[in-house]
């Protein structure tokens, strides 16, 4: 529900539709994006590689490893991604 008086923004606030409807983002764009998502799988990461070692149950440790290998690599596709822009 809006208050009365006051209509929501168009697109949320986020964009206009001017913007919203613009093709594509330019390869500067796209490498910013994806140099951001690599630090943060990064990131994800080194902090889950932190607390393996502390895990006492064998399946949430094995889960953890999993995931952690998920996350290197995403992020070693993503590095891989941003030498070929």
């Amino acid at each position: 529900m809006t208050a009365p008086g006051k209509p929501i923004p168009e697109l949320a606030g986020i964009a206009t539709y001017e913007q919203a409807a613009r093709i594509g983002y330019s390869v500067e764009q796209n490498v910013e994006r994806l140099l951001r998502l690599h630090w943060t799988e990064r990131r994800l990461m080194d902090a889950m590689l932190a607390h393996l070692p502390s895990i006492p149950v064998w399946e949430a440790k094995c889960a953890l490893a999993l995931h952690q290998w998920y996350c290197a690599e995403h992020a070693d596709w993503l590095r891989r991604r941003v030498t070929e822009m």
